[in-house]
């Protein structure tokens, strides 16, 4: 049972299939589908328009087991592949994929930095921060359209907002 995968180049392979070319250079290579995963973490790390929810998706996606269809890759070797420096970079940027989607989309917009993200991972169990945030977020936004598109202007302010939230629970 053999089969070939585009593993890098695949916008390139279908520019050619558009044009109808027969014949493209290539290079064919055996591998099982966790190197395979390897092998498109790295060309991915490479991408420039990789947003942070992708990026976490991938170290996910390496670092599950083989017959999850993972890489089975510790969080550090992960970490390398996508151009991270180390295990704990590449948690840090997991824990974005407990957020809600929402918010998870306003980070891979750049609404949200990935950094103003992380202060809301370990409140957004909390029913009454999280309708305080997405209200926060959704007023600020429509006041600051005009002239920007992130609903708080420091780390240290949301960390306010988040305090006084919980205060308020």
């Amino acid at each position: 049972d053999w089969r070939m995968q585009v593993l890098s180049g695949e916008t390139r392979w279908l520019a050619a299939d558009t044009l109808d070319l027969k014949q493209i250079d290539a290079r064919i290579r055996e591998c099982t589908d966790a190197e395979a995963l390897e092998l498109v973490a790295e060309a991915n790390s490479q991408r420039t328009d990789l947003n942070p929810i992708e990026r976490a998706q991938l170290i996910e996606q390496l670092c599950k087991p083989i017959a999850e269809a993972g890489a089975g890759l510790t969080k550090d070797v992960a970490a390398k592949r996508v151009g991270l420096k180390d295990g704990s970079s590449a948690s840090n940027l997991v824990r974005l994929l407990k957020l809600p989607k929402v918010w998870q989309e306003r980070v891979a917009s750049g609404e949200l930095p990935e950094s103003f993200a992380r202060l809301i991972v370990p409140v957004m169990t909390l029913t009454p921060v999280m309708a305080n945030l997405e209200s926060e977020f959704k007023d600020r936004n429509k006041k600051n359209s005009s002239y920007h598109r992130r609903a708080f202007d420091s780390r240290q302010e949301l960390e306010e907002h988040i305090d006084d939230a919980i205060n308020e629970e």
